[in-house]
C-alpha cells in the first residue's frame, strides 16, 4: 500500500503503510513492530471512569456465579504463572471487579488491582475484599507478576505503559499480557468473502486503538525491556479465555446467540493452528 508519514506510538518510525480502515478511520502498520493502530491525533481520548455501571445490579448470588465460573481457569493461569517465578506477589492491571485478585488471593498470593472504574472498584471492594491502587502508589521492583488482560488495545501511549509497568516489577518479574488477535480467523475469512467499505479486524472506534499479532505483540513488548517467554494464540475452551459468554447464553437461555457464539470459537480454535485465534497471550520476563 501507498507509504504514509504519521507518527507510530510503538516506535520512532514515521514512515507507516495503510493497512486497513475502520469507523472512518485509517489503520496504520508500524514498520519497525507491525504493530496496528489508529493515529492517535485524530481520536478522541475515551473514558473508562464510568465502565462497568451493569455492576450495579449484582446481587450475591450473581456475584457467586460470575467468580465461581472464572475460578478453575485463573486457577491454572496462576498455575502456569508460577513456572516463571519464585514469589506470589501479583499486580493485576485492569482489574475489574477483582475476579483474578480474589481467586489469586484464595490460591495463597497477595494480589493487588489497578483499576479506573470506580464502580468496578468499589465492587471489588465491597464483594471481594480486593485492595485497589494506582499505579503511582505501586511499590516500584516489588511484584513477581503483573498481569495485563485487555488493556494494551486499549492505552493511548502503549510504549510509556509498559515502561510503567515494568517499573514494579522485582527484577526477572513477569509480564503477563492478553489482547485481541488483530485478525482472527472468522474475521480474515470475511476480509476474504464478504468484501465491505471496512477492514475486518478488531480494532474499532476510540475503544480498541492498537492491534496485535503474535510477532508484532513480541517486539513491541522485547523493545519495552522484556525477554519472550513465549507468545501464543488462544480461543474459546482453552485456560487463558473467560467463559462468561457461554455460561450467560445458556444462564438466559438464549440458545440462538449461542449457536452463533459456538461457530464463531470452532473456526477461531481452527485459527489457533495457523495463528490467528481469537486472543494473543504473551509471557515476558523483565530484563
Amino acid at each position: 500500500m501507498t507509504p504514509v508519514r504519521v507518527y507510530s506510538p510503538f516506535s520512532a518510525a514515521v514512515a507507516t503503510e495503510v493497512w486497513g480502515s475502520r469507523c472512518g478511520q485509517k489503520i496504520f502498520r508500524c514498520s519497525q513492530t507491525g504493530a496496528l493502530f489508529f493515529d492517535r491525533q485524530a481520536l478522541q481520548n475515551a473514558s473508562y471512569g464510568d465502565y462497568y455501571p451493569y455492576l450495579k445490579s449484582f446481587d450475591v448470588g450473581r456475584n457467586d456465579w460470575e467468580l465461581s465460573i472464572r475460578r478453575r481457569k485463573y486457577r491454572r493461569q496462576l498455575w502456569s504463572m508460577q513456572r516463571y517465578v519464585t514469589g506470589r506477589a501479583l499486580l493485576d492491571v485492569g482489574a475489574g471487579p477483582g475476579y483474578l485478585c480474589r481467586i489469586a488471593q484464595e490460591e495463597g498470593w497477595s494480589a493487588v488491582g489497578i483499576e479506573i472504574s470506580d464502580e468496578a472498584a468499589r465492587h471489588g471492594r465491597r464483594y471481594f475484599g480486593v485492595r485497589y491502587v494506582t499505579m503511582e502508589e505501586a511499590d516500584d521492583d516489588f511484584f513477581d507478576v503483573v498481569t495485563c488482560h485487555h488493556v494494551l488495545e486499549h492505552v493511548e501511549k502503549p510504549m510509556d505503559f509498559l515502561e510503567a509497568v515494568r517499573r514494579k516489577l522485582k527484577p526477572n518479574g513477569l509480564l503477563v499480557l492478553h489482547v485481541p488477535h488483530q485478525q482472527p480467523l472468522s474475521f480474515w475469512l470475511r476480509e476474504r468473502w464478504l468484501p465491505a467499505k471496512d477492514t475486518w479486524c478488531c480494532l474499532y472506534g476510540n475503544i480498541h486503538i492498537s492491534g496485535f499479532n503474535m510477532e508484532s505483540l513480541r517486539k513491541v513488548v522485547e523493545a519495552a525491556g522484556f525477554r519472550t517467554c513465549f507468545v501464543r494464540t488462544t480461543s474459546m475452551w482453552s485456560k487463558y479465555y473467560d467463559p462468561f459468554f457461554f455460561r450467560s447464553y445458556i444462564r438466559q437461555r438464549q440458545w440462538g446467540g449461542l449457536a452463533k457464539q459456538a461457530v464463531r470459537h470452532a473456526i477461531e480454535n481452527a485459527g489457533v493452528l495457523v495463528g490467528r485465534g481469537d486472543w494473543v497471550v504473551g509471557y515476558f520476563n523483565k530484563v
